[in-house]
């Protein structure tokens, strides 16, 4: 009886431990106006609504929505870092458009009535080389109209199964990379990767306008708050308008890897157009007069790091004279030497002495 009981204690004990480390009830979880930020698995029980990002900093998360919607605002609404995991386990419903498992932004109007997003990427992941992070998203439903659905910073893991998303424009890619990442999509359209299109330009010279044969709509890049992206193989374009009597001197299109882009300039309109590879790429325009002092400035600069190489190499030269040359330096060291000696010959002498008497 006595080790039956102690067998049901030490089972009970281990069951805790499991339950303990591998996932945490929702009892224990009060999810009114917060998620978790420790690893586990967790059930949603009631909406929940956030006005900061859910940050899961290196933990492994899942969270089963049980038809319940989580609404997040803030410049970034979900955000993985460290090598953390998110997986969400949704409960969508294709037939009902009125439901969601994640939403980006609020269920504020305006004054106009129209509805309030307050969230620029829904979901982003982000590696600054401290580990890969993974999203996983099951029978998802996602409500992003204005927004970047889910943005990868670095290379990242990304699988999406059965998921649905509602989007503003409908081909514009649900998932931006900015490098090499393995994304799986399953029976989930509307998900497709794209990559993002950087411009690295001085807006006071010029005016640029942007868009593809997914948009359809021009975009002006002051003006767009969100992140610039496009399929691979899809036909891009952009036209650059100088103010103030400003010249281009060159327009430069590279991949991550520094690779050139070609593009064709259209006679008609001045628009440069180029085909998207499978790689975000950057779009650099100078100026005249830009280069000229970018690269006046890094001469100068090379040549300050110069000068102050010489002038700690010469330094420790003279440093290394002065060990070498100091007699202070050298007496000090003849002088231990001699009292090491001197100790091990009277070590060795009482050694002798100790034995004599003995």
């Amino acid at each position: 009886m006595k080790k039956r009981n102690l067998l049901g204690a030490v089972f009970f004990g281990i069951l805790a431990f499991v339950m303990y480390i591998g996932g945490v009830s929702a009892a224990n979880w009060d999810s009114t106006n917060s998620l978790p930020t420790e690893s586990g698995t967790y059930d949603l029980t009631n909406r929940v609504s956030l006005d900061t990002a859910w940050i899961i900093d290196g933990k492994h998360i899942t969270i089963n929505t049980n038809q319940n919607c989580i609404t997040v605002a803030g410049e970034d609404g979900i955000i993985l870092k460290n090598g953390a995991s998110l997986t969400v386990n949704g409960s969508m419903n294709i037939d009902d458009n009125t439901s969601c498992d994640l939403f980006g932004g609020t269920y504020a109007s305006d004054p106009e009535g129209n509805n309030v997003y307050e969230v620029t990427n829904l979901i982003k992941l982000y590696n600054d080389g401290n580990g890969i992070n993974e999203l996983i998203l099951n029978n998802v439903y996602i409500t992003a109209n204005e927004i970047n659905a889910i943005v990868s910073n670095g290379n990242n893991k990304i699988q999406v199964n059965n998921s649905k998303i509602l989007k503003l424009y409908p081909k514009d890619p649900a998932i931006i990379l900015d490098s090499t990442s393995e994304v799986n999509i399953n029976n989930s359209p509307g998900f497709e990767q794209g990559y993002a299109v950087n411009f690295n330009a001085d807006l006071t010279k010029g005016n640029i306008k942007y868009t593809n044969d997914q948009r359809g709509n021009a975009t002006t890049i002051g003006n767009f708050g969100h992140i610039l992206a496009s399929n691979k193989d899809i036909a891009n374009e952009f036209e650059i308008t100088p103010l103030d009597d400003n010249e281009i001197e060159s327009v430069t299109i590279t991949d991550i890897n520094g690779n050139n882009i070609s593009y064709t300039i259209s006679q008609i309109s001045d628009t440069y157009l180029f085909t998207m590879p499978s790689s975000a790429v950057t779009i650099t325009v100078k100026y005249v007069g830009d280069a000229q002092g970018s690269d006046q400035e890094d001469n100068e600069q090379s040549s300050d790091i110069t000068d102050n190489k010489e002038e700690n190499a010469t330094k420790a030269d003279s440093d290394d004279e002065k060990k070498t040359s100091n007699p202070k330096t050298s007496d000090m060291i003849i002088s231990t030497l001699v009292v090491t000696a001197l100790s091990l010959i009277g070590l060795n002498l009482l050694v002798l002495i100790k034995k004599r008497f003995n």
